[in-house]
C-alpha cells in the first residue's frame, strides 16, 4: 500500500506544478513522512528495485525544491522556515548517497542551532504566541536535534537547554485534564503522527512528555506523560525507560518573556495571556487575548473558543481571533489590536502589555497586567486586570479596571461601553442563581485580594450568579459590582479542532458610562453536593 500510494502520488504531482508545490513547508514535511513510511517498510518485497528508483529521484526533487524555495526572510522567520530545515536535515542524512547530502544536512543543523534562538524565548515558549504551534515547533527542534545526534552531530549545549526548556513548558502549561489550552491560532499541524493516526486528540501534548522525560531523564515529565510512549519509542528508536509511579504535583509557573502566566494548585488551573503580538509584533499566529484566560478544576470550564479555520473564511477567521471571542474586555466595540481587511496572517500592535507584579506562594497566587490596547480611543483607555488566586480556601478574585492612564485619572464625561467575556467549554451548562454565599463572606474573601495588591475594597454590589454546571464540578461566577452591569448568557462558538466548530455558552456583562470603569468577578470551584 505504501508503495501504490507513493508511486501514485509521484505520477500525478509533476515536480513544481499544482498546489502541493506551492508551500515548500508541505514538500519538506512530505519528504520527512515518506523517509519515516521508507524505513518502516525497506524490508518488504512490495518495494522493488522500480521503486526505489523512482523513490529516491522523488525524494531528491524534493530536497532540491527546498533548497531553492527556502521559506527564509531576514526580517522574520517561523515554523515554515523551521518545517523547510528539518526537511533538508531528514533527506540529506538518511540519503547520503545524494551530490548535495552533506551541504544540505550541515545547513540545516547549522540553521536549526540559529533558529532555536531566534523563534523560542529564554522561558522556553515559542515565539508566535500560540500554544498549538508552540507544540509543532517543539516536534521539529526534537526530531532534529535526535536525529542528527543519532548520526554522530551534536548540537550545543545552549541548544539542548533551550530544548528541555521547551518540554519544560509543556508541562506546565498542560490542564488538569491533561490537554493543552488553545491561546493563539491552531491549524493541528504536525511534523510526523506515529500513533493513534486517526483518532489523536489535537488538544494532546502529553506523548511530547513522554518523549522530553526520556531525552531528559526528568521523572516529572515522564510520570505526566504516562501511556503515550509510542511516538517517544519510535523517536528514540526503543530506548524509552519506563516511567515510574511518581505523582506530578506542579506548582504555579510563570513564562516571563512570552507572558504566559499559570495559577494552580491540585485539581485547579488558570493559565493568562500577558504576552503581546507573536511573531516580533506582526502577530501572524496570535489572536486578540491579551489579559484572556483559561480556567479549569479538574475538567475545562472557562476556554479558549481556538481559531476555526484560516483563508477558507475571512470572516469566521477575524471573528475567532477577535477580542470579543476571548475572555477579556472590549471597549466601544474596538478590537484591541485593529485587524486590517484583507490580512489575516497579522495584526496591527497596538496592545502592549506591561506586567507590573507576579507572585506567588504556598498559600496565593497573584498577576496585575495592563494592556494600551484603547488608547488610541478619544479619550485614551487602558485595561488594567488583577487575578488573585487563593489556593487555601480554593477560588479566584478578577478585578478589570478600566482608567485613562497618567497621573490625573479622573472620571470622563465621555460614554464608554465596557463589555466583558466569560466563554465556557461546549460540555458546560449554565444558568442564573441567587449567590450561594452570604455578603459577609464575599467581602472577607474579596479583603484578602485586596490587601494581597494594598489596594481598598470597593462598596460592593452583589448580582444574581452564574452556575457553570460541568460532569463533576461546578463553578460560581458572581459579579461583586452589579449595579449599572447588564447580564446576558448567549450562545456562542468553541472551535476543538481545525475546521470544527461547536456551539457553547457565553456570560458576558455590560457596562456603560464614564471612565474609569471597574468590574470585579469571584469565581468559585464548588462540587455538586454543596449546592
Amino acid at each position: 500500500e505504501f508503495a501504490s500510494e507513493v508511486k501514485d502520488w509521484i505520477q500525478k504531482n509533476p515536480v513544481g506544478i499544482g498546489v502541493n508545490w506551492t508551500c515548500t513547508m508541505d514538500v519538506a514535511i512530505r519528504a520527512v513522512n515518506w523517509l519515516w513510511g521508507y524505513y518502516f517498510f525497506c524490508g518488504s518485497p512490495s518495494l522493488t528495485d522500480d521503486f526505489h528508483t523512482t523513490f529516491f529521484r522523488a525524494l531528491l526533487d524534493h530536497a532540491r525544491h527546498i533548497i531553492d524555495n527556502l521559506e527564509f526572510s531576514d526580517s522574520l522567520t517561523g515554523n515554515h522556515y523551521l518545517a523547510d530545515i528539518i526537511g533538508l536535515i531528514f533527506v540529506g542524512t538518511l540519503v547520503p548517497e545524494f551530490r548535495e547530502s552533506d551541504k544540505w544536512r550541515d545547513l540545516g543543523a547549522r540553521e536549526l542551532e540559529k533558529e532555536m534562538q531566534k523563534q523560542v524565548y529564554v522561558d522556553g515558549m515559542d515565539f508566535e504566541a500560540s500554544i498549538p504551534y508552540h507544540r509543532l515547533a517543539l516536534e521539529i527542534f526534537a526530531s532534529g536535534f535526535l536525529l542528527l545526534k543519532l548520526n554522530g552531530i551534536e548540537l550545543p549545549g545552549l541548544f539542548r537547554q533551550r530544548l528541555e526548556k521547551m518540554f519544560e513548558s509543556v508541562l506546565f502549561y498542560t490542564r488538569p485534564d491533561g490537554l493543552a489550552p488553545q491561546i493563539g491560532d491552531a491549524d493541528d499541524g504536525r511534523l510526523q503522527i506515529l500513533s493513534d493516526y486517526n483518532r489523536w486528540e489535537r488538544r494532546n501534548h502529553c506523548y511530547l512528555l513522554a518523549l522530553g522525560g526520556s531525552i531528559f531523564r526528568r521523572k516529572d515529565m515522564k510520570a505526566a506523560g504516562r501511556g503515550f510512549e509510542e511516538e517517544a519509542f519510535y523517536l528514540l528508536n526503543g530506548d524509552v525507560p519506563q516511567a515510574d509511579e511518581t505523582e506530578v504535583s506542579l506548582e504555579s509557573h510563570s513564562f516571563p518573556d512570552s507572558g504566559h502566566y499559570v495559577m494552580r494548585s491540585k485539581d485547579m488551573f488558570l493559565i493568562s495571556d500577558c504576552g503581546g503580538n507573536g511573531q516580533n509584533g506582526r502577530g501572524g499566529h496570535s489572536h486578540n487575548d491579551t489579559l484572556s484566560f483559561e480556567l479549569a478544576v479538574e475538567e475545562p470550564f472557562i476556554v479558549d473558543p481556538g481559531a476555526f479555520i484560516y483563508t477558507a473564511s475571512e470572516k469566521w477567521r477575524n471573528s475567532f481571533r477577535s477580542t470579543s471571542f476571548h475572555n477579556t474586555i472590549v471597549v466601544n466595540g474596538e478590537e484591541m489590536n485593529r485587524i486590517i481587511p484583507g490580512e489575516i496572517f497579522s495584526l496591527s500592535n497596538d496592545a502592549i502589555p506591561r506586567v507590573f507584579r507576579w507572585e506567588t506562594t504556598a498559600q496565593s497566587d497573584f498577576l496585575d497586567a495592563e494592556h494600551n490596547g484603547y488608547s488610541r480611543l478619544s479619550p485614551p483607555v487602558f485595561h488594567r486586570r488583577q487575578i488573585y488566586f487563593d489556593k487555601t480556601e480554593g477560588f479566584w478574585t478578577i478585578r478589570d479596571i478600566l482608567h485613562h492612564g497618567g497621573e490625573d485619572n479622573r472620571f470622563s464625561t465621555s460614554s464608554f461601553n465596557c463589555e466583558q467575556f466569560f466563554h465556557f467549554d461546549p460540555r458546560i451548562s449554565i444558568r442564573r442563581i441567587k449567590p450561594p454565599l452570604s455578603p459577609q463572606r464575599i467581602r472577607k474573601m474579596v479583603r484578602k485580594m485586596a490587601d494581597f495588591s494594598g489596594g481598598d475594597v470597593p462598596r460592593l454590589a452583589v448580582g444574581p450568579a452564574v452556575r457553570a454546571q460541568g460532569r463533576i464540578r461546578t463553578l460560581i461566577l458572581i459579579p461583586l459590582l452589579f449595579r449599572g452591569l447588564k447580564m446576558s448568557i448567549e450562545q456562542g462558538w468553541v472551535s476543538p479542532r481545525y475546521g470544527i466548530k461547536k456551539r457553547a455558552p457565553v456570560v458576558r456583562f455590560v457596562r456603560k458610562g464614564g471612565c474609569p470603569a471597574e468590574f470585579i468577578t469571584l469565581i468559585l470551584p464548588m462540587r455538586v453536593p454543596q449546592l
